[in-house]
């Protein structure tokens, strides 16, 4: 079962992982980026294509490596008791608010990609490994046992927002924040709100990839970097 909050305990393991970032946009005007690190040697590669996303992730989790998935657009929506506070911001968007005109489009089409991309890994797998969890709880990460495929959101916007537009930086710069933090993802949190609706565990049961219906009650980490990665990236096909 899912919880609606975590706190990422210190890795003391070598579990082999990869952390990827996806920059939601259209990939029809090639605006979709992602990118990719390999735990171990820290090296990213990314590209615009989101074919080479799925593939590589699915090539990961075959391959038993555990992988963190981040998704840059609202992952969960909150749902308020108080009529008062609807369509109000999450805690932590600031004036970036998932309700407004571009935040609630690119939910829209966070679902969209998110839910493409869960199923095309799925397919690939033809069958998931009895060991391989499939999560929103950041508390299972850094993997400390079994094989972990951990949804997270990222949200890259002001100094860390790359200066020529380019998705592909964004990416890596949310998967590089995550993967120097994961030692203490809880403590990074950058938004919430609760009750919540999960657009993304909602992703995952139209894909197959969970069957339980209380994973639609809570929210993801939210990683928020503060500067923009300016290390080296290479770009794949």
């Amino acid at each position: 079962m899912q919880m609606a909050c975590g706190d990422g305990s210190a890795w003391s393991g070598r579990a082999a992982r990869t952390v990827y970032a996806c920059d939601i946009g259209s990939t029809i005007q090639n605006n979709f980026g992602w990118a990719g690190f390999e735990a171990t040697n820290g090296q990213p590669v990314g590209s615009r294509n989101i074919r080479a996303l799925a593939n590589r992730i699915a090539v990961d989790l075959k391959g038993k490596k555990s992988v963190a998935f981040g998704i840059e657009s609202p992952c969960f929506l909150p749902v308020p008791l108080d009529v008062g506070d609807l369509s109000a911001a999450r805690a932590g968007e600031g004036d970036r608010a998932w309700s407004a005109p571009v935040g609630a489009a690119v939910a829209t089409l966070g679902i969209h990609q998110t839910a493409w991309i869960l199923r095309r890994v799925r397919e690939a797998l033809r069958a998931v490994p009895d060991a391989l969890s499939f999560t929103t709880n950041w508390a299972h990460w850094p993997p400390s046992g079994g094989q972990v495929f951990l949804l997270y959101e990222a949200f890259v916007s002001g100094a860390a927002h790359d200066r020529d537009n380019d998705p592909v930086r964004d990416a890596a710069t949310a998967a590089s924040f995550f993967l120097e933090n994961e030692g203490k993802l809880g403590a990074i949190n950058a938004v919430t709100a609760a009750p919540c609706i999960s657009l993304a565990w909602a992703a995952a049961l139209w894909a197959g990839w969970v069957t339980d219906l209380a994973g639609l009650a809570n929210g993801l980490l939210v990683v928020r970097p503060a500067a923009r990665y300016d290390g080296p990236l290479g770009v794949i096909g």
